[in-house]
């Protein structure tokens, strides 16, 4: 075969695209045929260029194929409701695989990181007094159950929260973020025991 050190005809004889090579993108170059020839006369007319980039690098080639991993995974239907920043939401999930029963996570939504598969919200709610935010990935397979409780709760759903992210919550009062014990429509309340 024809060697080419360096030029558009490198690229053309890896079967590579260049825009000088144009035609001979992908033809085999043999010194006997009419193409080796005129390959060679039309190589050795070109000014030396440096070398094309024929290829990335690794690192380039394995972030392209985990996008590619990561939107697969994320194809299809979201397991999911929609959720923005200032709903209030219940998430059911195991604390890890074996666990015997589900923890219930309520909250308000602070932020709301999409990411593919590593996409997350923001919980933020007061516990025993105690004011605790959560970083929840919506994809784990440790979710069993996503529920909005209420949309635009910060305003009590009267209009829409129009930030996507409310850090500047943190500074304000608490209980403005306060899920746990509140009433929502969707609840199911235990009767009272008679005495």
């Amino acid at each position: 075969e024809l060697l080419v050190e360096r030029g558009p005809m490198r690229a053309a004889a890896r079967g590579i695209w260049s825009p000088r090579a144009g035609l001979m993108t992908g033809a085999r170059l043999s010194p006997s045929g009419v193409v080796g020839a005129f390959a060679a006369r039309w190589a050795s007319s070109l000014p030396s260029t440096p070398a094309s980039r024929s290829a990335a690098t690794p690192r380039k080639k394995a972030s392209a194929l985990m996008n590619e991993l990561r939107t697969a995974q994320t194809a299809g239907p979201k397991p999911f409701p929609e959720i923005r920043a200032g709903d209030a939401v219940e998430i059911t999930r195991l604390p890890f695989s074996s666990a015997p029963k589900p923890d219930v996570l309520r909250g308000m939504v602070i932020s709301k990181t999409n990411r593919g598969i590593d996409s997350e919200v923001l919980l933020r709610d007061i516990l025993y007094g105690e004011v605790v935010e959560f970083h929840v990935k919506l994809y784990s397979p440790l979710i069993q159950q996503v529920r909005v409780l209420q949309r635009a709760f910060l305003h009590k759903g009267k209009k829409r929260v129009r930030r996507s992210k409310l850090y500047y919550l943190r500074e304000r009062d608490p209980l403005i973020c306060k899920v746990t014990g509140v009433q929502f429509a969707g609840d199911v309340i235990a009767p009272k025991k008679k005495k």
